[in-house]
């Protein structure tokens, strides 16, 4: 399960500072645990003053009952992981973000909104 002070989608509170994790996902399912987790302690270190805010559909990969199936059509997702950014301040890029459509759509949103853009380096 997602560890350290992780908000949910739900809880978004505008006078926390918030950095968005852009996450590669498709076809990468069965390293996203690893991944988030890589990514919250890269925060902790480097970041601590962010929570940190996931992608809508981050917590169907965690668990036994973990799923990679998807119920909506993949632009569906990407739109609702954008609605999130937008309530965010920076935005965390992860590796391999250059080679996700997603992730590239989310870097150039955080471009052209002015957010701080960090890039994990391990």
């Amino acid at each position: 399960m997602i560890q350290k002070r992780v908000i949910d989608n739900s809880e978004i509170n505008m006078e926390i500072k918030k950095i968005y994790v852009s996450l590669p996902m498709k076809d990468k399912e069965d390293t996203i645990e690893d991944r988030v987790n890589l990514a919250i302690d890269y925060c902790e270190r480097f970041l601590p003053d962010y929570d940190l805010v996931f992608p809508c559909n981050i917590e169907q990969f965690f668990g036994e009952n973990k799923t990679f199936e998807r119920d909506h059509p993949y632009g569906w997702y990407i739109g609702e992981d954008i609605k999130v950014e937008f309530e965010c301040d920076a935005i965390l890029m992860t590796p391999g973000w250059e080679d996700s459509l997603g992730c590239r759509i989310e870097y150039a949103i955080a471009k052209e909104r002015g957010m701080e853009i960090f890039h994990q380096i391990f």
